[in-house]
Formats: structure tokens, sequence, C-alpha cells
């Protein structure tokens, strides 16, 4: 028992660090995510697209302050209880606490689930609206300017150059976001596979000659470093997909 508390508190002080590294990685995806923002939109704007620009502005400044409620009050306190409720679960030869171990990381799991499809939804179907009625309005500007005569052929070429001009800043715009959100993340996601695979490795080396709690302590460490793990990675995703298709679909 006296061996087991100090592995207790060795692990907690651990899984702090992971706390940490997942904790700081997510202030910097929203940081840089609410810089990027006014600049991307704005150049959005140049390519006419002004309600696709002002519904996304609007849903991305939504989601920044929506991911850091949902991490800071709700994820990272589940994935807490979650590693204290392993560890309590270890204490005593009776498992006790299993099933509600259990349900903790099923909350998380599906939570993260649930906002990734819930934001690829409203792409989907904000994709289908506000682009065809940028695009008509494109159409229907253009046509009118190149029935003015005598200059309508010029101030056609002409806006449409701009238009183009004002598509390519854009999309290398986020192009350049797609990269340094991934370069953001690659760091931090590896060393927390690294501490992953740790706690994993040593459970499964340590197995066969060390009591069945202490290896369930470690498994359930290395447990809640992989929901660490699935929460960073997902949220890189979420905004991700969002540049991404925020692009393709304004990108015609």
């Amino acid at each position: 028992c006296m061996i087991y508390m100090i592995l207790f508190l060795l692990l907690i002080a651990s899984f702090q660090s992971s706390m940490e590294i997942a904790g700081e990685v997510l202030r910097h995806i929203r940081d840089f995510m609410t810089v990027l923002a006014p600049s991307y939109f704005l150049a959005m704007t140049l390519t006419s697209y002004v309600t696709s620009a002002g519904v996304y502005y609007e849903f991305l400044l939504l989601l920044i302050s929506a991911v850091r409620w949902f991490t800071e009050r709700f994820l990272l306190p589940c994935i807490q209880v979650y590693v204290l409720l392993s560890l309590a679960n270890h204490l005593s030869k009776e498992e006790k606490l299993t099933r509600l171990t259990e349900l903790t990381g099923m909350v998380v799991e599906w939570s993260l689930k649930a906002v990734l499809a819930a934001v690829t939804g409203f792409h989907l179907i904000q994709g289908v609206i506000t682009p065809a009625a940028d695009a008509f309005r494109n159409t229907t500007v253009s046509q009118s300017i190149e029935m003015v005569p005598g200059v309508g052929d010029i101030g056609g070429s002409v806006t449409d150059m701009v238009l183009g001009s004002a598509m390519l800043i854009k999309n290398g715009i986020g192009a350049a976001a797609l990269v340094a959100l991934v370069l953001i993340c690659l760091i931090p996601l590896f060393k927390l596979a690294v501490i992953m695979a740790a706690y994993y490795a040593l459970a499964a080396i340590l197995q066969p000659v060390s009591d069945e709690r202490i290896t369930g302590c470690l498994g359930g460490m290395g447990n809640g470093v992989r929901l660490l793990f699935q929460t960073v990675f997902t949220i890189l995703v979420l905004f991700l997909l969002t540049i991404a298709l925020t692009t393709a679909l304004t990108g015609r």
C-alpha cells in the first residue's frame, strides 16, 4: 500500500505535466485562430463573398469561444476525473469504480465525436446556401458591368482579374494557416504520444513481475494521456476542417 501511494503521487505529478502540454497547445491554437480570422475573412470579402465571410466569421468566433469553454470547463476536468478514478479504482484488490471510470472515458470520447460531427454538419449545410447566394450576386454584377456600352468588356475583364487575384490571396492565406496549425500541434502531439507509449510499455513490462494493481494503474494513466491526445488532435482537426472547407466552398 505504501509503494502504491508513492506511485500514486508520482503519477499524479507526471500527469499534470501532460495536462500542461495539452492546455498550452490548445491555447496556442485558439490564439492563432483569433489572430488569423480578421485577415482571412477580409481577404474573403475582397473576393466578393461578402455573405459567406460574414457568416463564417461569426461562426469561427463562436467556435473559438465554444472550444475554450468546452475544453477548459468540461473536457480537461473530465479527463482529470477519469485519471483519479483509475488510480482510486486500484487502491484495493476489488475494483469498485471500473464502470464509472469507463463511463467517464466514454463521455469524453463521445463529446469529441459530437463536436466534430456538429461542425462538419454546419459546413455542409452552410456551404450549400451562402456561396450560391454570393455566386449569383457576382454573376449579376459582372454581367451588369459588361452591359455598359463602350467600357463593358474592359470593365468585366478588370473585375475578373481583381476577383481572381483576391481569390488567390485568400486561398494562399488558407493554405498557410493549415500548415501553421499542423506545425503548432506537431511537437506537443509527439510528446503526448511518447508519454502514452511509455505508460503502456511500462504496464506491459511490469505485468509479469509486479502487482496487478500497479500495472492497472499504469494502464489507466496511459488511457488518460490517450484522451488528452485525442482532445488535442480533435480540436486540431476541427479548425483544419473549418479552414479547408471554408476555402474550398468559397473558392469557385
